[in-house]
């Protein structure tokens, strides 16, 4: 019997864009089943984002990504949020710590109110945005999904505040919302409260 890793850590390596183009390109090709893929702290930027999102989009085995303590920012956020949309394998997600900002909230609250993927699903289901702290999405076939979503250690600002306020005011899964050190102002705090006068469902 032919035994394949399904674990690969590559944390702490500095492989970077070009690496991790290289990277994803052999996994794609790779006959074994990777499930667990550890590429945290690798100085990986939205550049890098893609070659990971393409990977996402086609990965029939990953359950667990770590992409914490990059600088994927916002636009490698959207690249993720995006690929995951058309993934209904992975369970976790990990983006904390990666400089995401106003720019890359839409595109994650989006997938949220979609909930595309956390829909096809009758598992746990946990996605990391913030710096080591998880969210827990949980779904059951036979209720509606629930969730807490953590963006802290991402400076999302009071734009950030304000499209997450927009997107959820009506999505009632949220049942918390956490931002600490979001630095969203007085400006974001009134967008938040403002939510919760629409949304009192949601814990913060």
């Amino acid at each position: 019997m032919e035994l394949t890793p399904q674990d690969l850590h590559l944390h702490g390596d500095s492989i970077g864009d070009e690496g991790v183009c290289s990277l994803m390109s052999g996994l794609s090709s790779h006959k074994g089943k990777i499930a667990f893929l550890d590429s945290g702290n690798n100085s990986i930027s939205a550049k890098g984002a893609f070659y990971v999102a393409e990977y996402i989009k086609k990965s029939k085995n990953l359950l667990w990504l770590n992409l914490y303590m990059n600088d994927l920012g916002g636009e490698g956020a959207e690249r993720i949020a995006d690929a995951l949309k058309a993934n209904h394998i992975i369970t976790t997600i990990d983006l904390g710590g990666n400089n995401i900002r106003a720019k890359g909230v839409p595109e994650i609250a989006q997938a949220l109110k979609d909930n595309t993927v956390i829909s096809t699903v009758g598992h746990l289901v946990i996605v990391v945005i913030s710096f080591s702290f998880p969210i827990y999405l949980q779904c059951d076939i036979r209720t509606s999904c629930s969730f807490s979503l953590e963006l802290g250690y991402n400076p999302i600002g009071s734009d950030g505040a304000k499209t997450l306020s927009e997107v959820l005011k009506f999505h009632r899964n949220v049942k918390a919302l956490k931002l600490g050190w979001c630095q969203v102002g007085p400006k974001g705090a009134e967008f938040i409260a403002n939510l919760w006068r629409y949304n009192n469902s949601i814990q913060f």
